[in-house]
C-alpha cells in the first residue's frame, strides 16, 4: 500500500480495500492541525 494523505478518500478506498464498512475504523484523537472534521470522515470512531 501507498502511504497517502489521511482523509475521507483513503478512509473509503480502505474500506472498500478491506471489505468493511468506514464506521467500523477506529481512529486516534487528531490534534488541532487536522484538516478535515470527523463528519467528513465517514463515520470512523473516535479513540479519545
Amino acid at each position: 500500500m501507498q502511504r497517502g494523505e489521511f482523509g475521507p478518500d483513503l478512509i473509503q478506498e480502505l474500506s472498500r480495500k478491506w471489505k468493511i464498512p468506514a464506521n467500523f475504523m477506529f481512529i486516534g484523537s487528531p490534534n488541532g492541525e487536522f484538516t478535515y472534521s470527523l463528519a467528513e470522515l465517514g463515520g470512523v470512531r473516535l479513540i479519545i
